[in-house]
């Protein structure tokens, strides 16, 4: 059974950036591809792609978590190479918080 994988938290509104170090993982031509999804529809509402061995910094917006309505989303991430997919981790959860002075679309 996989594992589930550290509880990330989101800022609605505001931006924020997550690491990965990828600088052991063997890739041998496939790519890893970290989701985030809703709870009910499993909507991949956002993805980002991982596909050489080295450390990323993924930053997600604050245009984005300002769309994010509910509390609470998954993430997984899954290593595709050919036309199989191997999933790295168990649904992990994201906690959306609201924060003070975040983006509202109306200011810069």
């Amino acid at each position: 059974m996989l594992n589930k994988q550290t509880t990330l938290y989101l800022y609605r509104g505001a931006s924020s950036s997550i690491d990965f170090d990828f600088t052991n993982f063997e890739f041998n031509g496939g790519k890893c591809i970290f989701t985030i999804s809703n709870l009910c529809k499993k909507e991949n509402l956002l993805q980002f792609e991982f596909n050489e061995k080295r450390k990323y910094t993924m930053i997600i917006t604050d245009k984005f978590t300002k769309t994010l309505k509910d509390n609470k989303y998954l993430y997984n991430i899954m290593f595709i190479i050919n036309n199989e997919r191997y999933p790295q981790c168990a649904d992990s959860d994201i906690i959306v918080r609201n924060v003070v002075n975040a983006y509202d679309g109306n200011s810069n």
